[in-house]
């Protein structure tokens, strides 16, 4: 078995805003975040192997993730010299650390053409205590399915992935009108076309 690179399934990424959109007339200098890491630190482990054979290439991918989510105790947002509009704050996030686990497979079916297939876990880091309607945070699992063609300068691909959560029941969160039953999905379509010059 021989050594391959392999992405095991797509990551929907999460931004954090730190520079607010300048007004027309508002001298605007950009968001301080103060004593928040972010990104938090992470811990992988991945290994990716290739089998050739009978005139098939396959490949193989798994990905552990360990994120401290804890390292993050709160969010300190303030905007600098427009304090007077928005006030500083501070929004306490009271995460946990959480697991990610991935796994892919990529099948090069003819001359240039790949299939590839995967799955990602992700474990929420929020606990039921502090869970917000602003942030959909439950365990999230996420299939995908692809296929790509390259060529010494093309490349095209198109890939689908189905994203689902579990359901989220919260029955002791610290705003007691968030306690219910929660339910997230969503679907992503990519194209991605390139020439290499």
């Amino acid at each position: 078995m021989g050594q391959r690179r392999l992405q095991a399934a797509p990551h929907a990424g999460r931004r954090v805003r730190t520079s607010p959109p300048p007004g027309p007339a508002l001298p605007v200098t950009g968001a301080v975040v103060e004593d928040a890491q972010l990104p938090p630190p992470r811990h992988r482990v991945g290994d990716q192997r290739g089998q050739d054979g009978a005139g098939d290439r396959l490949a193989l991918g798994v990905d552990v993730e360990w994120i401290q989510y804890s390292q993050m105790s709160s969010y300190d947002f303030s905007v600098g010299v427009n304090d007077h509009l928005m006030p500083s704050t501070s929004v306490p996030l009271n995460l946990q650390d959480s697991w990610n686990i991935a796994a892919g497979v990529e099948w090069e079916f003819a001359k240039n053409w790949k299939l590839r297939a995967g799955y990602r876990y992700e474990q929420t880091p929020v606990p039921d205590e502090y869970f917000t309607l602003s942030i959909p945070g439950a365990d999230q699992h996420i299939g995908s399915i692809g296929v790509g063609y390259e060529s010494e300068n093309w490349r095209f691909a198109i890939a689908y992935a189905h994203s689902f959560f579990d359901t989220r029941k919260i029955r002791n969160n610290v705003v007691e009108a968030v306690n219910g039953d929660y339910d997230f999905f969503y679907n992503m379509l990519t194209l991605t076309l390139g020439y290499r010059f």
